[in-house]
Order: structure tokens, then sequence, then C-alpha cells
């Protein structure tokens, strides 16, 4: 599935444990409850996507552009976020335990207070 183009899609409580995501452009998409554990999304383009309850356990989005995205109540633990985009976006009641930041444009994202 790399290299994927389906900007504005609805994944919606879809499993896709250890999908490769790497490069795809899913701008505008909605993964609200859907399951991503371990996959790999590196470089993606997600800005506005909406990851609402979505499970993104040990997945990989390096370099990845979130910009605004919604991460609203979602499982990041151990995710990998280095180098990503997340302007703007939202992690109200999300979970990152674990979650590696390092390089990551965290501007405006909303993670102060709003993460355990």
């Amino acid at each position: 599935m790399r290299d994927v183009r389906a900007p504005g899609s609805r994944w919606g409580d879809a499993t896709m444990d250890g999908a490769n995501l790497a490069g795809a452009v899913l701008e505008r998409a909605d993964f609200t409850g859907a399951r991503l554990a371990g996959a790999i999304l590196d470089g993606a383009d997600l800005r506005r996507a909406v990851f609402r309850e979505a499970v993104l356990r040990e997945a990989s989005m390096r370099q990845a552009d979130a910009m605004n995205g919604i991460f609203e109540a979602a499982d990041l633990t151990r995710a990998d976020l280095r180098g990503a985009n997340l302007y703007g976006a939202m992690f109200f009641r999300a979970r990152t335990e674990g979650a590696r930041l390092e390089q990551a444009a965290v501007t405006r994202s909303g993670l102060a207070g709003g993460v355990r």
C-alpha cells in the first residue's frame, strides 16, 4: 500500500495493523477508531487527518506531515514521531507514553497538558 493517494478517504474502524503507508497522501482522511498498530506512515501527508480514538501503538510516523491533525483520545504509545510536522495538531486525551518526538514540530500542537 506504499505511496497510496487517497485524500479525504474514510478508514473508520478499519484494521490496518502493520500496514505500510509510507509516503501516502491521506490529507483530510478519517481514521476514527481505526487500528494502525505498528503501521508505517513515514513521510505521509496527513494534514488535517482525523485519528480520533485510533490505535497507533508503535506506529512509525517519522517525517510525516500531520499539521492540524486530530489525535483526540488516540493511543500513540511508543509511536515514533521523530521529525514529524505536528503544528496545530490536537492531542486531547491522547496516550503518548514512550512516544519519540525528537525534532518534531510541536508548535501550537496541544501536546502540553493534554496527553498522558
